[in-house]
């Protein structure tokens, strides 16, 4: 936290330093908000999938139909919320994606059982970078453990994402630090 705030409490050097400096953000964590406020508050929006996939053949498009799907609505909901930064120059606010399980079968992505099915996953994390660049959006992706076992797979993955990391799941190994035999 010291890296984080150390410019907090520094004067000023002089008067027209004071346009260049931000705004500190203030958050109150001893207030505590109902579900309801929390809801009303919040522009939350959920994605239905569909399970028909498409079997275009083309090499340079998405051809998964929920990810083609998942990319247009992502698309539409930025538009939507004029969040392109090519396109407004007022930032109110930054709209965070959560997707869960990309890559595994929910997604009906088969890339985990055959590398050939490994682009369509690819191909979606590449737009999804693009989109995100151009956009006041940040997103937080989260892949199944069989994707993260197969070591040449998360290797592409972890290219086309600026930061991944690995979580260890500590119930499997809960019971060899346990074990007292």
């Amino acid at each position: 936290m010291r890296i984080a705030w150390r410019y907090g409490q520094q004067q000023l050097s002089s008067a027209s330093d004071s346009s260049k400096l931000l705004q500190p953000n203030y958050f109150v964590m001893n207030k505590l908000m109902t579900k309801e406020e929390v809801y009303s508050n919040s522009n939350i929006k959920s994605f239905e999938k569909d399970i028909k996939e498409n079997l275009d053949t083309n090499n340079n498009k998405i051809t998964n139909n929920l990810y083609l799907s998942l990319a247009k609505s992502i698309t539409n909901h930025i538009e939507n919320l004029n969040l392109n930064i090519n396109k407004t120059k007022q930032y109110t606010n930054i709209l965070r994606i959560v997707l869960n399980s990309i890559g595994g079968l929910v997604w009906n992505d088969k890339s985990t059982l055959d590398d050939k099915y490994s682009k369509e996953l690819c191909r979606f994390l590449l737009y999804l970078r693009e989109l995100l660049r151009h956009s006041l959006a940040v997103c937080i992706v989260t892949v199944p453990n069989d994707l993260v076992s197969n070591i040449d797979l998360f290797s592409k993955v972890c290219h086309l994402v600026d930061y991944a990391f690995v979580m260890d799941d500590s119930s499997r190994n809960a019971s060899r630090l346990t074990n007292t035999q």
